[in-house]
């Protein structure tokens, strides 16, 4: 029996519009040694309809499961664990591949295979007319950590392509009361311990929405805060530049302050303690919550 090469993973709400050019950039796929795990989170619009149909017509290998709205990275945390593939990959419902996407994943698969301490694979992403979102690595193919490249400034997300085994070693922190988390929690982490290649090749094709995660951006944050905090916690290593750190900490005591208004029990998820830089940053914290503050209104994913 072959292997799988890739799991694909896809969270979503209310998509199915949307959703069906995800589809068909998977259908066109010139590899098709993939999976597709589709995570429902509690849709109310014909998006079950829609993907029990395409189940039936067999054309890919899809695994669906519908669940209650709860967030995307819970609906991650249900998915992962059922993934097949030797490296998988997230792929939002309002965004597809390149044609050519699985095979390029599968070429730096084969050719970095016996490479030690390999977490994955990271490459770019692009808008509907191929520009890159943000900007390119300054070198292409290159092997490092994650420190390397953040404190470089590298801007615009970029798609991630982990082995499963590894992405089976972390799961998103699930936070009572929250329905959202930055997905760097997680991709942070996995960039310390483990190598990644960095390449400059667009794969990922992507269009935000209104009212999409990305456009939503602070106001998610403020109304998670204690997620915010979490992730903000991942840049206190003393490897990222000071910069980035103290930009961190900002960010912290800020979330803190609002998971303090809305009385949420930070302390049961955090285990960070006051030092010199968390010090100096209360005042602009303080600022900058009280100039949050016409952001924080409830947030509908």
């Amino acid at each position: 029996m072959n292997e799988i090469l890739l799991s694909i993973v896809t969270a979503t709400f209310n998509r199915e519009k949307l959703i069906l050019r995800t589809y068909e950039s998977l259908i066109k796929q010139t590899n098709k040694n993939f999976e597709w795990i589709i995570v429902d989170d509690g849709s109310t619009d014909d998006t079950e309809k829609k993907v029990l149909e395409w189940i039936e017509s067999k054309i890919i290998s899809i695994k669906y499961i519908k669940k209650e709205n709860s967030g995307k990275h819970k609906s991650l945390n249900r998915a992962i664990p059922l993934a097949s593939g030797q490296l998988t990959l997230i792929l939002d419902s309002d965004d597809l591949l390149e044609q050519n996407a699985v095979e390029r994943i599968s070429f730096f698969y084969d050719k970095y295979y016996d490479y030690p301490n390999l977490g994955g694979f990271t490459f770019l992403k692009g808008d509907l007319s191929r520009k890159v979102i943000g900007n390119s690595y300054k070198e292409n193919e290159k092997v490092r950590n994650i420190f390397e490249v953040l404190n470089q400034k590298i801007k615009g997300d970029k798609i991630e392509v982990i082995y499963t085994s590894i992405m089976k070693e972390y799961s998103f922190p699930e936070i009572e009361n929250e329905k959202f988390i930055g997905e760097s929690i997680i991709w942070i982490p996995i960039g310390m311990k483990y190598k990644i290649v960095y390449i400059n090749e667009i794969l990922y094709l992507c269009e935000y929405q209104s009212q999409g995660l990305t456009n939503l951006g602070r106001k998610l944050r403020i109304n998670n805060p204690i997620g915010g905090m979490l992730h903000a916690e991942k840049y206190f290593n003393k490897q990222f530049k000071l910069k980035l750190r103290i930009k961190n900490y900002l960010l912290y005591n800020t979330y803190l302050l609002f998971s303090k208004k809305k009385k949420l029990d930070y302390k049961k998820y955090t285990r960070s303690k006051f030092n010199i830089l968390q010090i100096i940053t209360i005042i602009p914290s303080v600022v900058l919550y009280l100039f949050w503050l016409k952001y924080d209104k409830e947030v509908i994913q």
